[in-house]
């Protein structure tokens, strides 16, 4: 109790201090509490969003990055008809459009910023070294084609995006951003793409009337998430038991501790491994490499499943590969480079695949060697040498574990996600190169999360720079 007392007081102290400097004369509040305005609207008839989990939580679906906002669109070209996509890059980190199967959310196609040529005239901002901060001469146009993409891949045809539609005729898009900015609005300062539809007759028709071309369905994507007595069955670990498995199943059942993270190949593969196949010694040692849930194919991910039953904190750290900062508005992009971006991003479980917390590259402090220290805990439990000003970036444990409703609630589960995004060839040390379960920790080396459970007063006894006694 005395132990908690003084770390609420501490708390306190440091939230009166915070006012005190916002309110200080001479400072800029916009410091501290930046407001961006809103230039471009944040949807279109064509897409359907945006998919943040602040502006509408109720598309908190398919395990998105906090460090990014998307938006969907579901449509039908006319028969014989071509659809061309007219925008202009974001100002952002990243930005790509994606397709999809609707049935299984596994991608088809995606192209990245890098591999969008520029209209004439103008000049791609997201090129190593290219400059980013104007806004003129920023435009594209790009093909979208009722096929699917090319075995070869030298017979790609330039900026187009293959998006071959399911049995009913639609095509599933998705266009993503990656770190606006700062003070850019949430589709980068530029809008969103809009479309001109190319009748079989050549009419090209303007943007109004290819809305209405397009036989757009408004719907968001639908949520990939496991039925709720398929999961429970999964998490209780009735089915290992099927198989004949003879112990008593643990509360903490299937987290190990200390947590491990391991490459998701496929969506599949990782259930049947981390709930069965794992405690039998059958887990696919060569599995294809297939992602749902929407996935973005210039991403790869690692998960672990944690529990507090082992710790009230989980300590995560390794280091940081090298990424392009771009937030601030830096004039050039960025070149010689580990990867374009990472994150780690606390979340619940496949039977809500919601997010609930994360923190990407620039949001996270690192030490004096280039390492990262990340502490997950209720807010409760937060000790009070977590904060970006001791090194550590704290983040929250799921409020609502595992988000399971019926008929049982999981409240010390929480699912870790990482990514890495567009590594570059001489890296070497990303989720990208590794090509078989069990390789993580040796391919990434330093670059490898490290997990462990830890109680407060233990982190706490590592002083105001924890990192240093770690």
């Amino acid at each position: 109790m005395e132990r908690l007392f003084l770390k609420r007081s501490f708390m306190r102290l440091m939230m009166l201090v915070a006012v005190l400097i916002v309110a200080a004369p001479g400072l800029s509040a916009d410091v501290y509490a930046e407001t961006t305005q809103q230039d471009f609207p944040m949807t279109t008839p064509m897409w359907e969003g945006p998919y943040d989990i602040f502006i509408r939580p109720d598309l908190n679906v398919a395990y998105p990055d906090t460090g990014a906002v998307y938006w969907s669109s579901k449509i039908t070209i006319p028969a014989g008809a071509e659809l061309e996509l007219v925008g202009k890059y974001a100002h952002a980190r990243y930005m790509s459009i994606n397709s999809y199967n609707l049935v299984t959310g596994a991608p088809t196609d995606a192209l990245a910023d890098v591999q969008i040529v520029p209209d004439e005239g103008s000049e791609n901002p997201f090129m190593p070294g290219a400059k980013r901060a104007t806004d003129r001469n920023r435009n594209f146009t790009i093909t979208i084609l009722n096929e699917l993409p090319p075995e070869d891949p030298s017979q790609r045809m330039p900026n187009t995006l293959y998006a071959k539609a399911g049995d009913d005729g639609t095509l599933v898009l998705a266009w993503r951003i990656y770190v606006t900015d700062k003070n850019r609005d949430i589709t980068g300062g530029v809008g969103l793409p809009e479309p001109h539809v190319i009748l079989a007759s050549g009419e090209v028709l303007d943007t109004t009337a290819s809305y209405a071309a397009l036989s757009i369905d408004n719907s968001p994507l639908p949520a990939t998430t496991m039925g709720p007595m398929r999961y429970y069955s999964l998490r209780e670990g009735l089915v290992l038991k099927s198989f004949g498995w003879p112990y008593p199943i643990p509360a903490t059942f299937p987290s190990s501790n200390p947590p491990v993270f391991k490459k998701v190949f496929n969506v599949t593969e990782s259930v049947s491994c981390t709930f069965i196949n794992q405690f039998l010694g059958k887990c696919n040692p060569a599995p294809a490499y297939q992602v749902g849930q929407y996935a973005n194919l210039d991403n790869q991910y690692m998960s672990t499943n944690v529990n507090r039953g082992y710790g009230e904190l989980l300590v995560i750290r390794g280091k940081a590969p090298v990424t392009p900062a771009t937030y601030q508005r830096v004039p050039y992009m960025q070149d010689g480079v580990d990867m374009r971006y990472w994150s780690i991003t606390v979340n619940e479980s496949m039977a809500t695949t919601k997010v609930v917390t994360g923190t990407y590259d620039e949001q996270t402090p690192l030490d004096d060697n280039g390492y990262y220290t990340i502490v997950v805990s209720r807010p409760e439990d937060r000790p009070a040498n977590s904060h970006e000003r001791n090194g550590v970036k704290w983040m929250e444990w799921s409020p609502n574990g595992d988000g399971a409703v019926y008929p049982v609630n999981h409240p010390n589960d929480a699912t870790i996600i990482f990514r890495n995004m567009l590594p570059s060839p001489d890296f070497g040390h990303a989720i990208q190169d590794v090509e078989f379960p069990g390789q993580e920790a040796e391919v990434l080396g330093p670059y490898m999360p490290v997990c462990q459970y830890m109680s407060v007063e233990e982190f706490e006894a590592l002083g105001l720079r924890p990192w240093k006694n770690m």
